[in-house]
């Protein structure tokens, strides 16, 4: 192996990329509404994710969230994964099933919330395991 080739182990490492808290999610969303947005700084691999509950509840409606990108901020949502919130407790975390997907520089990462009522006032924090994608 030649060091600083693209085939370097240390170019492989996953880290994570930890989007702003949703904020409360208790209400009424009469269609799908943005709770978070983020512009990605480098062409970017969504490998995996998770959910982390900075404030827990219960949901008898069982709110949903979605994540999606899109291209540059401008293009249709392309949803990669879905966090059922239901019951949770607060400073816990839930493990999200997502396709892997690249994104290029400038391209966004959405969460939206679906339409409908919830009371529950969890604050989520998606948290998204990355690795850069080399061109």
């Amino acid at each position: 192996m030649v060091h600083g080739g693209y085939d370097d182990a240390r170019y492989i490492v996953k880290s994570v990329l930890n989007l702003p808290n949703s904020g409360a999610l208790n209400g009424t969303a009469a269609s799908a509404a943005d709770v978070v947005r983020q512009r990605v700084m480098f062409p970017t691999r969504i490998l995996d994710a998770n959910g982390y509950y900075v404030a827990g509840g219960t949901d008898a409606a069982v709110l949903k969230l979605t994540i999606n990108t899109s291209l540059a901020g401008t293009g249709a949502l392309v949803p990669i994964g879905t966090m059922t919130i239901g019951t949770q407790a607060t400073f816990t975390s839930k493990d999200i099933t997502v396709t892997e997907t690249t994104l290029a520089e400038g391209d966004e990462i959405v969460i939206q919330r679906v339409a409908g009522t919830s009371a529950i006032v969890a604050n989520v924090q998606i948290n998204l395991g990355v690795r850069e994608a080399f061109v």
